[in-house]
């Protein structure tokens, strides 16, 4: 785990392993250390797959100063036995996202199914029985980057990305799944469309989904999809 500089007013965190919910945990917690270590200084921070980005107020704290602050937490974090006695878990309630699985909303559904050699029903059930980790979020206000996809339903990018993707459809790719929150060029598979609202910027936080939160998919119907609002 090493320190390097990001821009004009940035410090940034790279962990040198995976991207797993422990080491998204382990950066959550630096994240609210740092914040407390730099107290007026703070501006923002955002979580990674493996990175955590500090920005710093350097009027308030001279660089040379948060530096020395900040960089004594890898040792302190490398010498405790077990990281646990230094690293909170975050406990965030799972989000449940209602999910028409359907070729009405999905345009890559049944193509998926036939590449992967698996009925559509099977795909929505591998989708949909996992409990989804949120690494990032990015790209878009309120688009989380949840893994990991089942392996058997995983799949590359869209050679050639859609000019406009509606909001709410649930893509993959790769071993990767999310919603997309707003209507927006997008490269994912689409296999599915959720009509609960992932971003609001009157809300605290503005966005559904936090870095750390775990989230399901839950299948409905055409019905049930029809009374939340849904158009086919």
């Amino acid at each position: 785990m090493t320190w390097g500089i990001a821009g004009e007013c940035g410090l940034r965190w790279v962990l040198d392993e995976q991207p797993s919910p422990a080491g998204t945990q382990r950066l959550i917690s630096i994240k609210q250390l740092c914040r407390d270590l730099l107290a007026d200084a703070w501006i923002d921070a955002v979580v990674g797959y493996t990175t955590l980005t500090v920005f710093i107020d350097f009027s308030v704290m001279p660089r040379s100063e948060a530096l020395g602050l900040l960089s004594p937490l890898v040792g302190q974090l490398k010498s405790e036995a077990g990281q646990e006695s230094v690293i909170a878990t975050t406990k965030l309630p799972v989000v449940t996202l209602p999910t028409l699985y359907h070729p009405a909303v999905a345009a890559d559904l049944a193509e998926l199914a036939d590449r992967k050699q698996l009925t559509v029903e099977e795909v929505v059930d591998l989708h949909s029985q996992r409990t989804y980790f949120a690494y990032a979020n990015g790209f878009a206000p309120g688009f989380s980057y949840l893994g990991d996809v089942d392996p058997r339903i995983a799949i590359e990018r869209l050679s050639t990305p859609r000019r406009q993707v509606p909001a709410g459809s649930v893509g993959i790719a790769d071993r990767q799944t999310a919603v997309y929150p707003q209507a927006s060029p997008g490269g994912w598979h689409i296999i599915g469309r959720c009509l609960t609202p992932l971003f609001d910027p009157q809300h605290t936080p503005p966005t559904l989904i936090s870095v750390g939160q775990w989230v399901k998919f839950e299948a409905i119907d055409i019905d049930e999809f029809q009374r939340q609002g849904g158009d086919l």
